[in-house]
């Protein structure tokens, strides 16, 4: 699939404060600074102003550990009746950078690493999305959403107890 992207954040005492994301195929680059906003080639975007998840397109992606993206697979199961449609592409820089530009309505995904999501998740937050980033106490759980569907996608998410 040809949906990949470079991606490169800059962080200052472990704040992350600016970032840039190449969508190398669709020739785009999405870039933010901490309190400056986000632009897409030169221009700002901004989230979707959508206010339910029964109307929201949410992207995903799934880990690569087995025993965990088959419980991811029963999250996005549970999801797919609630939002409007559920989709992976296969880049959360990239998926990220489509919440803040409003092509996406929001992002979920667990099992991510720090260097995959800190520029799409500073890009998706200058242009108005909430975002809860991946901790221990969330089981490891980034989402990114437009503010009026932020908090039935976290809730509709969550994973099961094992």
């Amino acid at each position: 699939m040809p949906v990949f992207a470079v991606s490169v954040a800059a962080a200052l005492d472990g704040e992350v404060v600016a970032g840039a994301v190449i969508d190398v195929m669709r020739d785009e680059l999405f870039c933010a600074h901490r309190d400056g906003g986000a632009r897409c080639n030169g221009e700002a975007i901004a989230v979707s102003s959508c206010d339910r998840l029964a109307d929201a397109l949410a992207v995903t992606g799934f880990s690569y550990n087995a025993e965990l993206r088959a419980r991811q697979g029963a999250v996005a199961q549970r999801l797919l009746p609630l939002a409007r449609d559920v989709r992976c592409f296969g880049s959360s820089a990239i998926e990220l950078c489509w919440v803040a530009c409003a092509r996406a309505d929001g992002y979920y995904e667990r099992d991510i690493k720090i260097w995959d999501y800190s520029a799409g998740a500073l890009i998706a937050a200058e242009a108005g999305a909430m975002i809860e980033l991946p901790c221990p106490e969330n089981d490891d759980l980034l989402v990114a959403a437009a503010p009026r569907v932020f908090a039935d996608l976290r809730a509709a998410v969550e994973l099961e107890p094992d």
